[in-house]
């Protein structure tokens, strides 16, 4: 806890492209997150992404979206 997040070179997870069947190293981007502050109590509060909207979901929906194309729309 507390060390410096270093980026690392080894690719932890990859894909075969469907045309070239290639392997392929797949890039994680490594985000901290604090469940304890920003999600609600329970017993397993450090593990509670799902209720970290404002650090977690919002990105994870970014992430996805960025993938599917789709923009964000707010309702108003």
């Amino acid at each position: 806890m507390g060390d410096k997040i270093v980026p690392s070179v080894e690719k932890l997870f990859s894909r075969i492209d469907l045309n070239s069947e290639e392997p392929s190293g797949i890039k994680v981007d490594d985000r901290e997150v604090d469940n304890v502050v920003k999600s609600a109590g329970g017993g397993l509060q450090a593990h509670n992404y799902w209720d970290n909207e404002e650090q977690f979901v919002t990105q994870l929906a970014d992430i996805v979206r960025a993938i599917a194309g789709t923009p964000l729309v707010r309702a108003a």
